[in-house]
């Protein structure tokens, strides 16, 4: 027994040494974020009734907010339990989950989406588009651009 105690006691300081060593946290500042907070902003937000005939804002302007957490509000409603897939920036909602709205919407650092076609020359900075539905209609349109 004696002879184990410095044996146990070399194998703790390795593996505090060993672990100490393989710590990866990297500081916030360092790593870019990789859930939907990494499109933090204020964006104004249309939705178009009636396709691509319709004009845009004759379904509503519903503002979209991401929070530097993470949190989403649309028309100023927190989303509750959305998803965010960062293989494909797509953030998703249901009004299952108590949402007054549902809908699915892609982020773009650049888009030129035809949605985008009546803005300046089609082509928009940081923004957003999908669709949204209000309970009881059907999908509308649904895009957004970083104030």
């Amino acid at each position: 027994m004696r002879y184990l105690r410095p044996i146990l006691g070399i194998t703790l300081l390795a593996l505090v040494v060993s672990l100490t060593a393989c710590d990866s946290t990297v500081s916030s500042e360092d790593a870019d974020p990789e859930g939907v907070e990494r499109w933090e902003g204020s964006y104004t937000a249309q939705a178009r009734f009636g396709g691509g005939g319709g004009t845009w804002g004759n379904g509503g302007t519903d503002r979209l907010i991401v929070s530097s957490s993470g949190q989403v509000t649309i028309d100023g409603a927190l989303i509750l339990n959305p998803s965010y897939d960062p293989a494909t920036n797509r953030f998703e909602w249901a009004i299952a989950d108590d949402n007054p709205t549902s809908g699915g919407i892609t982020f773009f650092e650049t888009s030129t989406d035809p949605d985008f076609a009546d803005i300046g020359n089609g082509t928009v900075g940081q923004s957003f588009s999908g669709f949204i539905r209000n309970p009881g209609d059907g999908p509308l349109d649904y895009r957004g651009i970083l104030d």
